[in-house]
């Protein structure tokens, strides 16, 4: 669906009308925050939630799938035990024959850390703006402040989307 948008320019040449086009997927424009908030909340580097989340997709993996993805990101000999120690990462299959190798899965904390990051995408989800839930709130740096404002100005968005989204159900304009 198209919808016309109105740009004033200078008096000699008039309005210009452009038509702009609603897109369909715009996860990743809040990214960068929900990133912030995630590695604030769950106390994860940036490395460590992008394997995770490459992992999230994959049922079981071995080490060796492991690695190849972690190939992409900063070198960290430790990443995969710190994971495991983090309790990430549980091993699913026991290696008792030496033919088979182990098999690991992401734990059940981790995948529900990981389907929160993408409600918030989504905006399925608001993220707290209150200090027992988010601790950017209780923070006291520039960082904090200035994410602080734009997860208030993301809350207020969603809350755009959802009221015109439930006034276009009931047929209001």
């Amino acid at each position: 669906m198209a919808k016309d948008v109105v740009v004033y320019t200078n008096a000699q040449k008039g309005k210009i009308v452009k038509q702009t086009r609603e897109r369909k997927h715009n996860f990743l424009k809040h990214w960068r925050v929900v990133r912030y908030w995630a590695k604030r909340k769950y106390n994860i580097s940036d490395s460590d939630l992008e394997i995770l989340l490459y992992l999230y997709d994959i049922d079981l993996f071995t080490r060796k799938q492991f690695r190849a993805f972690e190939g992409l990101l900063t070198w960290d000999k430790t990443r995969f035990n710190t994971l495991r120690d983090k309790g990430h990462i549980i091993q699913w299959r026991e290696d008792k024959t030496r033919r088979q190798a182990k098999l690991y899965t992401l734990s059940v904390a981790c995948k529900r850390m990981l389907t929160t990051v993408y409600k918030k995408l989504t905006q399925e989800e608001h993220i707290p703006t209150n200090r027992h839930n988010n601790p950017i709130f209780s923070g006291d740096s520039y960082a904090d402040k200035m994410y602080r404002q734009a997860i208030r100005r993301m809350n207020e968005e969603r809350e755009r989307k959802m009221i015109a989204q439930r006034n276009k159900e009931l047929g209001i304009d």
